[in-house]
């Protein structure tokens, strides 16, 4: 075998997975087709703290871009830095599970013992006639433009984190959701003050809305909603979830049991191919980076005899 542990995904939970598995001793090597550190490092929680703080009426989009993209590079070495250290092989490209030892990387096989899966998400987009025409957070993130107006398909996380940069900026902002509130996985008290709050910051939010047809029209889109009304803005941004980047991961033949797209797993983090693990945002649940990491550590606590429950809730 080439390694005792062989990681796909350099996001939390695979990054810190490696690296706590080769200060326990073991040869480990990590897959990643991307930049290292994942969804949270390159495209959500930093990037987007970083934009908060900097935001405010007439920022300099290429300054603020500028200072994200900074912030996000020195972080992005730190993780490489602590990787080279830990002799942690990587291997760059796009991995595809082919049996339970072996993920091929780009054509070339490489094997472990033991094998976890950490492949991430992107973001969902909805069966919206017309959703093409819209945004992503990991467009807006990539490259942050000022904006006159922006309709946010989604009151969820995603979706007031960006409307809290954006109107921040100076942009209008409106926010269409499906339920009758904001943030509707928090507590009733947190919804009602951020909707207090983005009120009178001059953001408008539609609740118990659903988006009918996107559409270009005048200076930008047009977004007409279920009851009949149509909102425009210079820009749509979809941010109603994310999906798992399970599409492709395994070959043909290979029996790796998931559930709508997202890979099943037991309470050890097993999937159904035994000596195969999987974590983080692939296998649904609280889709949080905290969450991947504790998880990721988890199972190489348990694979060095270290075995301890997990507890989310305490």
């Amino acid at each position: 075998m080439d390694h005792e542990l062989l990681i796909l995904g350099a996001g939390p939970g695979g990054y810190e997975a490696a690296i706590r598995a080769a200060q326990l001793g073991l040869n480990v090597g990590l897959i990643e087709r991307d930049a290292v550190g994942g969804t949270c490092l390159n495209r959500g929680c930093i990037p987007t703290k970083t934009l908060l703080h900097d935001a405010g009426p007439g920022a300099d989009f290429l300054a603020l871009n500028a200072h994200k993209e900074q912030v996000v590079s020195t972080l992005r070495q730190g993780v490489e830095g602590l990787l080279k250290k830990r002799r942690v092989t990587v291997y760059r490209g796009t991995g595809m599970l082919t049996d339970d030892h072996t993920i091929e990387v780009d054509g070339q096989a490489v094997t472990g013992e033991k094998l976890l899966l950490a492949p991430g998400s992107r973001p969902a987009l909805p069966p919206v006639e017309g959703i093409d025409l819209a945004l992503t957070s990991d467009d807006l993130l990539h490259e942050p433009r000022p904006l006159e107006s922006l309709l946010i398909l989604g009151g969820g996380v995603i979706g007031v984190e960006m409307a809290a940069f954006y109107a921040a900026t100076g942009t209008k902002v409106t926010i269409v959701e499906a339920q009758e509130r904001l943030l509707p996985q928090m507590d009733r008290e947190i919804s009602q003050n951020l909707q207090m709050i983005f009120k009178r910051q001059g953001m408008g939010a539609h609740t118990r809305a659903l988006a009918r047809r996107i559409s270009e029209g005048g200076e930008g889109v047009v977004m007409e909603l279920d009851g009949g009304e149509t909102l425009t803005a210079s820009a749509v941004l979809a941010a109603v979830g994310r999906r798992p980047n399970t599409d492709g991961l395994c070959a043909p033949g290979v029996a790796l049991d998931m559930e709508r797209g997202f890979i099943r797993v037991n309470e050890r983090f097993e999937t159904s191919l035994p000596g195969v693990y999987a974590i983080g945002d692939a296998i649904g649940g609280m889709m949080l980076a905290h969450v991947a990491s504790a998880q990721g550590l988890t199972v190489v606590h348990a694979l060095a005899g270290e075995e301890a429950p997990l507890c989310l809730t305490a």
